[in-house]
């Protein structure tokens, strides 16, 4: 019975104290939704607070840190690193901020070393000294008031100049901002529709206003860019706001020059203000009669011009262009600081004479022999480039060419701005004199970003795509891609017409064809592949293959034939042979292109790897 009785006190005993526990789990929940409701409601009262706009106004340039000096507003931003100068009460614009947005290079060439000017346009070559009003190698008149400053090496450029001649716009707001914009774009604005409305700093209704608005104001609509958008949100982690509604916003900028945005919402009467051009009328492009048939034309000495393989005529081809006129000593390529300059010139009036006769026009052709060292040490100097450019005119003058065509071919990334510089300045004196300016160039491949196409085909009046060359030796090896290939596949050269059209007019552009086939020889060291190339003329790459007992197999792919074979070497190693040979059907494939993207006609390099099928089918596909 005491057991009995002790067991019953033990469960009473843990009955009652189970309860007790339950009464404290019970607490425990209670009090932590209370918690919980109390956090929630604060959470919400202040979520409530945050979301009242920031009604507080900060000064523009205070946010900015800006002094009361005159800043320039371009775009999107303040400029705050290039400062705008009155001088004799006009406002000058320095000219690394007029390089910054674009027109040093096609307009404007400062030279600090020699405080020299020079202006490009389509009808002009100005060069001229600062502080005075001195001017040589002038070919037009300059207003004599023009005056440009050198002030610590920083040339200032008079307004009232820029904008009579170039495509720029400014305006000295009440607020001392000059908001200067680009004439020859569209302008979008819009009108404010509410009684009052703000610019915040940023997209963020806690973010500060920096300038009231009100109705019926007009903004000025600035892009905001993926790349813009990306680094406003990049700063958010830095930042007090959170960007989560910025497509509400939009940036505007006010005809004070504040800069900001502003609730979408608060918008209407979207419109644009078109672009216009305050450029001097460009004199018109000179042309010949197309489609243009050209050969290029291999003349190596003076007596070459005489022999009977250049009097023979070609069927359908209506420009020559023959290899006439060369820096002296640009063959020396290893022999730095000899060039002078001084041009070589081995035209003859004769070939000009029979080329006339037979109704052909042309154009000579001024090469480097791909020395670097020209641009480099000629084309970078000033006075060599009026030398080179003098001779030129005077050679081509002296002969009465039809045009010249420029092959200066040993540009590189350090040195290609010089040789852009010498195609702007001699381009109006090109059309001064009446003869078309035409220049051979690479296809906008990946080992020659550095060329500027769009801008050579603004100065020019053709522009002889050399669409071949697709995989060389030299190249691959510097690609770090020795796979032997195509010289020119039809995609290649299709891609290359489809890029330059893309930057300039496709009646500007001539196909250049290759003439030739190049052969490719492999052998295998240690594992290692070695290259040997040869280029032969067209009808000597199909017979070296047949004569090898090896077909010629057609691919669509390429748009040529391939052909292949294998030699075993008397030191048992083996050799492969092959390449994509060229021949009338490759070459018409690629000469339709002239048709198909409205080209200005096509450019064979060389004439005398050409065989007569090619002529005849050029002249029956162009109508020459």
């Amino acid at each position: 019975m005491r057991q009995r009785g002790s067991v019953q006190m033990q469960y009473k005993k843990a009955k009652k104290q189970k309860k007790k526990e339950g009464y404290i789990i019970l607490s425990i929940v209670v009090v932590f939704i209370l918690l919980v409701t109390i956090a929630g409601f604060f959470i919400f009262i202040n979520r409530n607070v945050e979301l009242e706009p920031n009604m507080n106004v900060v000064d523009f340039r205070a946010y900015h840190n800006l002094t009361n000096d005159i800043y320039i507003v371009f775009d999107n931003a303040v400029i705050n690193h290039h400062s705008p100068q009155i001088i004799n009460d006009e406002m000058h614009l320095p000219i690394n901020f007029l390089n910054e947005i674009g027109f040093l290079g096609p307009h404007l060439y400062w030279e600090p070393d020699i405080e020299l000017l020079t202006i490009t346009t389509g009808t002009e070559l100005i060069r001229i000294s600062p502080n005075n009003d001195e001017m040589y190698l002038n070919y037009v008149n300059v207003p004599s008031n023009f005056i440009f400053r050198n002030i610590d090496g920083v040339a200032y450029f008079p307004i009232s100049f820029i904008e009579n001649r170039f495509d720029l716009q400014s305006n000295l707001t009440e607020a001392n901002f000059l908001v200067v914009n680009k004439t020859n774009l569209d302008n979008q604005i819009a009108n404010v529709i509410v009684e009052d409305a703000y610019i915040r700093y940023l997209p963020d209704n806690q973010s500060p206003i920096v300038q009231h608005l009100y109705f019926d104001e007009v903004l000025h609509i600035l892009d905001m860019s993926n790349e813009f958008i990306n680094e406003m949100l990049e700063a958010e982690e830095n930042s007090e706001y959170e960007f989560n509604n910025y497509e509400n916003y939009t940036l505007v900028r006010t005809n004070l020059g504040t800069i900001g945005f502003i609730l979408t919402e608060n918008l209407s009467y979207f419109s644009i203000i078109e672009g216009f051009t305050n450029q001097p009328e460009r004199l018109p492009r000179l042309t010949a009669n197309e489609p243009l048939n050209i050969a290029w034309d291999l003349v190596t000495n003076y007596a070459a011009n005489n022999t009977a393989e250049r009097r023979i005529v070609h069927p359908g081809v209506n420009i020559m262009a023959p290899k006439w006129l060369r820096f002296a000593g640009s063959e020396q390529l290893n022999n730095p600081n000899t060039l002078t300059g001084t041009l070589e010139n081995i035209s003859s009036r004769d070939y000009i004479n029979w080329a006339r006769q037979n109704g052909m026009q042309v154009w000579p052709l001024l090469f480097d022999y791909q020395n670097p060292q020209v641009a480099t040490e000629v084309l970078s100097n000033t006075e060599l480039r009026d030398y080179v450019i003098n001779q030129l005119i005077n050679i081509a003058n002296d002969f009465d060419f039809d045009g010249i065509m420029i092959d200066i071919e040993g540009t590189n990334e350090s040195n290609q701005e010089y040789f852009l510089q010498f195609l702007r300045e001699l381009s109006p004196i090109m059309r001064e004199n009446n003869l078309i300016y035409s220049i051979a160039v690479f296809v906008p491949a990946e080992w020659r970003t550095f060329y500027n196409h769009g801008e050579i085909g603004r100065v020019v009046d053709y522009v002889a795509v050399m669409a071949y060359d697709q995989n060389v030796a030299s190249i691959a090896n510097l690609l770090e891609d020795a796979t032997a290939g195509p010289n020119a596949s039809i995609n290649f050269v299709r891609n290359a017409v489809i890029d330059l059209i893309n930057v300039m007019d496709s009646r500007q552009i001539i196909l250049g064809l290759p003439f030739y086939t190049r052969i490719w020889y492999i052998t295998e060291v240690d594992g290692v592949n070695s290259y040997r190339q040869r280029n032969v003329g067209i009808q000597f790459g199909q017979n070296y293959f047949r004569d090898a007992n090896v077909p010629l197999e057609w691919s669509d792919y390429y748009g040529s034939y391939f052909a292949r074979f294998v030699t075993t070497m008397n030191d048992g190693t083996e050799e492969v042979t092959l390449a994509w040979i060229e021949t009338e059907r490759s070459l018409e494939l690629k000469a339709n292109l002239v048709f198909e993207f409205d080209l200005a006609g096509v450019a064979g390099w060389q004439r005398s790897l050409a065989t007569n099928g090619v002529w005849q089918m050029l002249q029956r596909v162009l109508g020459t």
